[in-house]
């Protein structure tokens, strides 16, 4: 499986020249655990396009790549613009999505790697590890008396363990 790294100083007009291609496939060769990958190459412009100008269709497709609780019953609602409201009596956690349904086959994989442009420091957090940052933000937030419904704001740092 190839990686695709953009160099912010990268000229990205030049990018852009390019026909994109997008392809999906389940990738178990390279030990993911047959998670749905989604490979851009060349240029998000096209990918971009596609959300714009079939965005019903294109956003039911990106509902369809995470798990709900609850399943939606509609994908837009844009009848009151300019308040549109989307996945209309869906239920879904941001969390669960992005870390805790990955533990199972993924856990020693890398899940977030922070390199900084500044200092040129790295840090690769696994599914494992970065579970483990998240209960004990959620242990912190607990014992501040956070309770489900709570909303929560906070300032944040450009670093990897923010």
């Amino acid at each position: 499986m190839e990686w695709l790294k953009f160099n912010s100083n990268e000229n990205h007009s030049q990018l852009n020249r390019r026909k994109p291609t997008v392809s999906v496939a389940t990738d178990t060769a390279a030990g993911l655990g047959g998670i749905l990958m989604v490979t851009i190459t060349n240029s998000l412009a096209a990918f971009h396009q596609r959300s714009i100008t079939e965005r019903t269709a294109f956003w039911a497709e990106q509902a369809a790549l995470i798990e709900w609780h609850k399943p939606h019953t509609q994908v837009l609602d844009d009848s009151q613009l300019p308040f549109a409201r989307w996945f209309l009596g869906g239920e879904t956690n941001l969390c669960h999505n992005a870390v805790d349904r990955h533990l199972a086959t993924l856990a020693d994989k890398p899940a977030l790697i922070f390199v900084s442009t500044e200092t040129g420091a790295e840090r690769t957090y696994t599914f494992a590890e970065l579970h483990a940052e998240v209960m004990r933000m959620a242990a912190v937030m607990q014992s501040l008396g956070v309770k489900r419904g709570d909303r929560v704001s906070r300032q944040e740092r450009v670093c990897g363990w923010a």
